[in-house]
């Protein structure tokens, strides 16, 4: 081994014969081989390209590519194993021309067909490996669109949501939003008017009209509990009659009616108490009477077209 890398050494030094030096190294690569030391791989690499470079082989150096493409087989390196596959017929076809005599028929008979098979093997594995990969590519391709399509689209409703929440800052009150089907608002509380009217008495709807004013004086509405059955059992009449009556009075039904008396409410709160801007959106959900952030957040939303975070935002903006 000493011997040979001297000699490997000698011949680089003094540029002697490549094919000297491939011979060398070759002999080097097989000592380290059957010693299971990986360096092998440099050594058998070196006589690669000199056969490649010189296109000079003798039978003996073909052995470097079994060698080298049975290691690479084993560490699942197919890129490197077709490489050198590639290579090895290129080696066979030069000495089949010098050596055709012998050489021919041991290639045709065992190595040649083995290899070109292998070959059709590995390039197969390798295509499927690329399809698989591009397929990736492309559906990866296709959710970061769609992610930056979703982005540009949070950012386009951040702006309205902005732009609303300012306007709401500088006005004394806030345009209804409610919706009302597919009736106008004057057509729907025209309808409730005059369903209602073929059922309530004037006196009725006057009573009732002064117990829903009190009610909103009295701030009734922050009231968790407070719903329709318990309201009318209050005001000594049954759910139906109230609820006509708000529909008339009001123009909307009672869940409407009590989210925008609790929005219209918190909206003037807000402006006034910088102490409440301070508070979570799931306190001051609970201090209108909802029982969680999302109901109120939705509410505030469906009636303002925008959040209360940006209202609150908007407002400390203002201020300072």
């Amino acid at each position: 081994m000493k011997i040979l890398s001297k000699a490997s050494k000698l011949i680089k030094d003094n540029s002697y014969n490549p094919q000297n030096l491939a011979i060398s190294e070759y002999y080097i690569g097989k000592i380290l081989y059957n010693n299971n030391d990986d360096s092998f791989l440099n050594t058998l690499q070196t006589v690669d390209s000199i056969i490649t470079e010189t296109k000079n082989v003798t039978a003996e150096l073909r052995d470097t590519y079994p060698i080298l493409i049975d290691y690479y087989k084993k560490t699942g390196n197919k890129e490197k194993q077709l490489f050198y596959i590639e290579h090895l017929l290129f080696v066979d076809s030069i000495l089949n021309k010098n050596n055709n005599f012998l050489i021919t028929e041991i290639n045709k008979k065992y190595d040649t067909p083995l290899l070109l098979k292998e070959k059709e093997i590995l390039i197969s594995d390798l295509n499927s490996k690329n399809y698989t990969l591009f397929g990736i590519l492309g559906i990866g391709g296709i959710i970061i669109i769609y992610l930056l399509y979703l982005y540009d689209k949070y950012k386009k409703k951040v702006k309205i949501y902005q732009s609303k929440a300012n306007l709401l800052t500088k006005s004394p009150d806030y345009p209804s939003t409610i919706e009302t089907n597919d009736l106008s608002f004057k057509e729907n509380f025209d309808l409730q008017k005059e369903k209602s009217k073929t059922t309530l008495s004037d006196d009725k709807l006057n009573q009732l009209s002064l117990q829903l004013e009190g009610f909103e004086i009295e701030k009734r509405f922050l009231d968790k509990k407070v719903n329709l059955d318990i309201l009318s059992k209050e005001f000594n009449t049954n759910r139906v009659y109230l609820s006509k009556s708000v529909n008339e009075l009001k123009g909307q039904n009672f869940s409407q009616y009590l989210n925008e008396l609790r929005i219209r409410y918190i909206l003037n709160e807000l402006k006034t108490d910088k102490n409440l801007q301070k508070l979570t959106i799931a306190a001051i959900a609970d201090k209108v009477g909802y029982n969680n952030a999302e109901s109120f957040t939705n509410a505030f939303k469906k009636m303002t077209d925008t959040l209360p975070s940006y209202f609150i935002k908007a407002l400390q903006e203002n201020s300072n």
